[in-house]
């Protein structure tokens, strides 16, 4: 790794970090400077702004974030397991980040409504995963009662839902409940 990969590096491991545990707009680019013990000119030369350092962010997280989704759904052999798998995957993010959230929700309520190349990236994020669901379910004999965009739509809507809820209660017990209905549903 080169030198100036390995300051571009550090200040997106450094603004990954405070970003998720601070937030965006609390983190400010002389704190970023500081705790990644580099010249202010070093992280212009690498980020043009705040906005474009977010924006690596966001790239770089939502790489990691797929990477380790499709991984966890590997594993999986049937098609209702891994439905059901994406829950037990966001119980397991939610544990792991210490029930801080969705990093992507939680950018989108901190930037303003005219960040749309921001938005933008976060509304296509949800919809990637919105085309993972839709993937699993096509390979699914859903019930006769069940319209496969209509709950498609269902089951995004309870993991955001429940992960959104879990950030208030610290738990995953809204995630549980969610799987435990979908499953229900899948079984009439």
């Amino acid at each position: 790794m080169s030198m100036k990969e390995s300051v571009r590096d550090r200040i997106l491991q450094v603004s990954e970090r405070l970003f998720y545990k601070q937030g965006y707009n609390l983190t400010g680019i002389n704190q970023i400077i500081a705790e990644a013990g580099i010249a202010k000119g070093s992280l212009y030369n690498h980020f043009k702004s705040k906005e474009e350092l977010l924006m690596s962010y966001l790239e770089s997280i939502e790489k990691e974030w797929f990477s380790s989704l499709n991984a966890f759904l590997e594993q999986q052999k049937k098609p209702e397991d891994k439905l059901l798998g994406l829950f037990d995957f966001r119980m397991k993010a939610q544990m792991n980040s210490g029930f801080l959230g969705c990093r992507f929700v939680k950018v989108s309520v901190e930037v303003p409504k005219d960040s749309s190349e921001v938005l933008s990236f976060i509304a296509g994020h949800k919809k990637k995963y919105a085309g993972i669901i839709d993937n699993i379910l096509s390979e699914m004999d859903l019930p006769v009662f069940l319209q496969k965009e209509d709950f498609s739509m269902m089951v995004l809507l309870m993991i955001e839902g429940a992960s959104v809820l879990g950030i208030s209660a610290n738990s995953s017990l809204q995630l549980e409940r969610s799987k435990q209905i979908i499953s229900g549903l899948l079984k009439k």
